[in-house]
């Protein structure tokens, strides 16, 4: 039976913008990512400070905007999210696996079996994905 590591990136929307995003946002502001539809705008993501300020995903923009001055509020770009998540998917075949692939839009995939010896086992293989995530690709 194939060995097979999943990776779920639920802040894939907010974790782009915060390290590849334009425009900047600084690091102690607020983030949420607004989606639309027709004239209703809500939250489709929200990093960790927002979520702390009482954010939630579905709550609707100026609901948010109400709550915490200085939000900072980007246009969801589902097309970036997805290009991000390949370059993860990428990353990994380079560092880890022969076999990845994209998982929904917000995972990875991978089979390692046969693969993990290259990383000295199965242990070295999670500490080195978890570390080299933690840096981004």
């Amino acid at each position: 039976m194939p060995r097979v590591v999943c990776v779920y990136f639920p802040h894939i929307p907010t974790d782009r913008i915060r390290r590849h995003g334009e425009p900047a946002v600084p690091a102690d502001q607020p983030l949420v990512v607004i989606s639309k539809s027709g004239s209703k705008r809500w939250i489709s993501a929200a990093d960790t400070a927002a979520r702390k300020l009482g954010l939630k995903l579905g709550m609707p923009a100026s609901k948010a905007q109400a709550i915490v001055a200085g939000l900072a509020m980007i246009d969801a770009d589902p097309a970036a999210d997805a290009a991000a998540l390949k370059r993860l998917t990428l990353w990994a075949l380079r560092q880890y696996s022969p076999v990845v692939a994209v998982n929904g839009v917000d995972g990875i995939v991978m089979e390692t079996e046969g693969a993990d010896h290259l990383q000295g086992g199965e242990d070295l293989l999670m500490s080195g994905l978890v570390n080299g995530l933690r840096g981004g690709p």
